[in-house]
C-alpha cells in the first residue's frame, strides 16, 4: 500500500481522512500546515500527499517542489471552485469533498503502486 502524507486544517476532518485510508492498509502520518508538510516531506519518502486545496493560506501542492523526490500530489477540496474563478484556480486532479472512501482509496493504491513500480526501476 501506499505512504500518504494527509495535510488538512480541520483536525476532525483530518483524523477521519487518515483513519479511513489506514484502515485500507495505507502508512498514513498527518499534519495541519504546510509548514509542517515541509517538515514532513523532508524527513519521509512519501508516495502521496493527500491536501485540501488550501493549508494555511498557502497552496500545499507547492510544498512538495522543495524536495529531492516529490511525493505526487492529490488535492482535495470541499469549496465549490471553478476554472480561473476566484483566487485559486481549480487544479487538474481535483477531487471534491465529499467523496467516497472506496474512490479515495483507489486514487491513493494507484498512485502509490505507480510511485513503487518507479522507485524499483
Amino acid at each position: 500500500m501506499a505512504r500518504v502524507l494527509v495535510a488538512e486544517p480541520d483536525r476532525q476532518v483530518r483524523n477521519f481522512i487518515a483513519g479511513i485510508l489506514a484502515d485500507f492498509g495505507h502508512d498514513v502520518q498527518q499534519c495541519d500546515d504546510a509548514r509542517d508538510v515541509r517538515r514532513w516531506i523532508r524527513q519521509v519518502q512519501f508516495d502521496v500527499l493527500a491536501t485540501d486545496l488550501v493549508v494555511d493560506d498557502q497552496e500545499s501542492g507547492d510544498c512538495p517542489n522543495a524536495v529531492q523526490h516529490r511525493p505526487s500530489v492529490l488535492s482535495l477540496s470541499g469549496r465549490a471552485l471553478h476554472p480561473a474563478i476566484g483566487k485559486y484556480e481549480r487544479p487538474a486532479g481535483l477531487h471534491d469533498k465529499p467523496f467516497r472512501f472506496a474512490d479515495l482509496h483507489f486514487l491513493v493504491a494507484a498512485v502509490g503502486e505507480r510511485e513503487t513500480a518507479r522507485r524499483a526501476a
